[in-house]
C-alpha cells in the first residue's frame, strides 16, 4: 500500500508529465501551423525574352544580367501583373552587334511573384 507522500509524489510526476506532453504537442502544432501558413518560395509565372547588344563579344552571365535585367523586369510586369522579380534562365549570342566588339544577345528570364 502507498503512503500519502508516495501517492502525492506519483501524482506530481503525472501532472508534470502531462504538462510537458501538452507543451510539446503545442510546440509541434505551432511548427506545423507555421510551415503551412508561411509563404513558400517564389512562384514562377512564366518567361520573357530580351534582345540587345552587349559588349564585350564574349560576355559573362553577370554582364548579360546587368545589361538586360531592367528590361526583363519591365516585360514581366507587363505580362504578369503580380510579377515582382525575374531571374536569368539562359542566354545565347544570336548575331554580331551593330558595332564592332558588340554582340546581339537573346536572354530568357523567368518572372516570379516573390
Amino acid at each position: 500500500m502507498l503512503t500519502n507522500n508516495e501517492a502525492l509524489s506519483m501524482l506530481r510526476k503525472s501532472i508534470i508529465l502531462a504538462k510537458i506532453s501538452s507543451f510539446l504537442a503545442a510546440i509541434a502544432f505551432g511548427f506545423l501551423f507555421l510551415s503551412i501558413s508561411a509563404p513558400s518560395q517564389a512562384d514562377d509565372l512564366g518567361a520573357v525574352s530580351v534582345h540587345g547588344d552587349i559588349q564585350p563579344a564574349n560576355p559573362t552571365d553577370n554582364q548579360v544580367r546587368s545589361a538586360h535585367q531592367q528590361q526583363a523586369l519591365g516585360k514581366c510586369k507587363q505580362q504578369f501583373v503580380n510579377s515582382s522579380s525575374a531571374y536569368l534562365a539562359s542566354w545565347a549570342v544570336t548575331a554580331g552587334g551593330k558595332h564592332p566588339d558588340y554582340w546581339n544577345i537573346n536572354s530568357v528570364w523567368i518572372c516570379t511573384s516573390g
